[in-house]
């Protein structure tokens, strides 16, 4: 390139060889003045573009270090949370499965002491059995009548002692059984109960008794725990309820038996038990309000 501008240079006739000389001088002072600030800018750019590498490279293994201790730190903390929330939910099935094998060993222990008062109840059902084969309220007239006819039924009843029938367990029981359950013992108890009470009545002579004891609370009772019944309860009255205590005693234990089975009580058997149970306590909410006012 210097030469051919050298060439054009010599080309130019004005120009003697002292000029030419002068400006070649000139020239190649230009570029050597050139040379060092080329090398210097190139080795500055050299050595900003190995910092900046430098620089990226560190950074990014520092991100890289640091990023990785921070995902190693989640995944201990995530390891730990699990390890926890695993031990909890251990504890909490462990204490949940013993709370319900309690809770069972307590429903198995109240179905054995209701059928415990159960059978205390089975001593009064030869005494209902009396009241069953006899025009009631006819006798009780006599009976409050005649002392002699009073005898009579104090003979019948033998040594059987109201006092001595402890139904304590079935009201310790009740907590623990279903609401069924407890419903078909409790209507079952209840028509036992009235039973005796008649009986009772025709020992010791009481007048007008028909107002302590509503016939027809008895028959109400018995058509909602045998709904197949209410033709034969309607026929009868409440002199046939003795007769239908052992289908109200099959009912019972059919009921435990499903709890000994672990079965729910569902919405439909709750609903029929709340029925009898506000029939059962209508009925003796009844006796003992006119007891008391007799």
């Amino acid at each position: 390139m210097l030469s051919a501008s050298w060439l054009r240079l010599k080309d130019i006739p004005f120009l003697d060889n002292n000029l030419l000389g002068l400006i070649m001088d000139l020239t190649f002072l230009n570029i050597a003045n050139w040379i060092p600030a080329l090398s210097t800018t190139s080795l500055l750019a050299l050595f900003l573009w190995l910092f900046r590498a430098l620089i990226s490279t560190r950074l990014t293994k520092s991100v890289e270090n640091e990023f990785s201790s921070k995902l190693e730190k989640l995944k201990s903390d995530l390891r730990q949370k699990e390890t926890t929330i695993e031990s909890l939910r251990n504890g909490a099935m462990s204490g949940l499965m013993s709370r319900q094998a309690k809770l069972y060993e307590r429903q198995l222990q109240a179905i054995e002491q209701v059928w415990e008062s159960v059978t205390e109840l089975k001593k009064a059902k030869f005494i209902s059995s009396i009241i069953a084969v006899m025009k009631y309220d006819s006798t009780l007239e006599e009976a409050s009548k005649n002392p002699d006819f009073r005898k009579i039924f104090k003979m019948l009843g033998g040594d059987f002692d109201t006092k001595k029938i402890n139904l304590g367990a079935a009201t310790k029981a009740r907590p623990f059984l279903s609401p069924l359950s407890w419903a078909y013992y409790n209507a079952y108890e209840s028509i036992i109960t009235i039973n005796i009470m008649k009986f009772e009545f025709l020992k010791i002579g009481v007048e007008n008794s028909q107002n302590l004891i509503k016939s027809k609370d008895m028959v109400e009772l018995l058509k909602i725990v045998l709904p197949d019944r209410t033709e034969y309860l309607e026929q009868h009255g409440d002199r046939v309820t003795h007769y239908l205590l052992d289908e109200i005693e099959s009912l019972l234990l059919t009921s435990l038996k499903e709890m000994q089975k672990g079965n729910v009580a569902d919405h439909e058997n709750t609903e029929r038990a709340a029925e009898i149970l506000k029939a059962s306590n209508k009925l003796m909410e009844k006796f003992s309000s006119e007891k008391i006012k007799g």
